[in-house]
């Protein structure tokens, strides 16, 4: 669930209020006006509460021990950004439910199963149970995924001509949007037992088989992951930073209790801005 233009989507998900005027009719001007023990803003009387903006930050964070990974300042800034995200969302599944397009419970599962698809039904139940969001959370964001990509489909795309000239305008003018920051494309390995996780990613290094590595180390559990340095712990960027591609760092320690993690590093690349020929397809696709 994580990507490369995760921080243009949320730029782009609160400019849908400028592109889109119909999502603020009816508006109560409330967003920020807590009614409830637990709830952070309301829309049009409808809540977002603080088990959504944990959910939300969580998806952000899975496998990485959560709060581990971000200081003070940037976990504020973080939930600000999720917060304006959540609001953004449900003033679109608000809009869809006017125009009668509500999400059906047949996209959701079909989000759902396309993400199974990526793992073993056993790793899969793992995932959820020791990384992931819980399966109701889980079918909570993808519910929410399908909204906005509905909207955009359905909604904004029909009605937007982007020329070339526009294309051009809004990157100058949203230039430091398409800066990629340094990310690391890694295998990751984590279990009870350091023993195990150690020698599990050194058999991955011999046979680059995941299938063999699970069955020979069935309580460790192996995840592709494509970071942005900002969303790994500082201990984990310390090592990677003196890795090179096709080494495993030392032992680290998870921010779950009593879990254990070697990294192999597969891919490293610098921060950079993205190009013109990168940015134009996304700007039309989206806009």
């Amino acid at each position: 669930m994580h990507n490369n233009h995760s921080n243009f989507l949320i730029t782009f998900l609160g400019c849908l209020l400028l592109l889109c005027p119909a999502l603020l009719q009816g508006c109560d001007n409330s967003f920020f006006s807590p009614r409830a023990p637990g709830e952070v803003a309301r829309v049009n009387g409808r809540p977002i509460t603080i088990k959504q903006l944990d959910a939300m930050y969580d998806s952000l964070t899975y496998g990485f021990g959560g709060d581990q990974a971000l200081a003070l300042e940037p976990l504020r800034q973080a939930y600000g950004r999720i917060l304006g995200e959540l609001i953004v969302q449900e003033l679109i599944e608000q809009q869809l439910a006017k125009k009668k397009l509500q999400v059906t419970p047949e996209e959701v599962q079909a989000e759902e199963d396309a993400l199974r698809a990526d793992y073993t039904p056993e790793s899969f139940d793992r995932f959820l149970l020791e990384e992931g969001p819980g399966l109701e959370n889980l079918r909570e964001l993808l519910r929410r995924r399908v909204a906005v990509q509905k909207f955009i489909n359905l909604q904004l795309r029909p009605g937007i001509e982007l020329t070339a000239e526009e294309a051009e305008r809004y990157y100058q003018a949203n230039e430091g949007s398409f800066k990629l920051q340094e990310s690391y494309k890694l295998m990751k390995f984590s279990g009870i037992s350091r023993e195990d996780v150690q020698a599990a990613a050194k058999q991955y290094l011999q046979i680059f088989s995941p299938q063999e590595v699970m069955a020979a180390y069935p309580d460790v559990h192996l995840r592709n992951e494509n970071l942005t340095k900002d969303r790994l712990p500082p201990d984990f960027v310390k090592a990677l930073e003196k890795m090179r591609p096709g080494q495993i760092s030392p032992l680290l320690e998870s921010g779950n209790e009593s879990e254990y993690v070697v990294l192999l590093l597969l891919q490293k690349d610098p921060p950079r801005q993205m190009s013109r020929a990168e940015v134009y397809p996304t700007i039309e696709n989206m806009l």
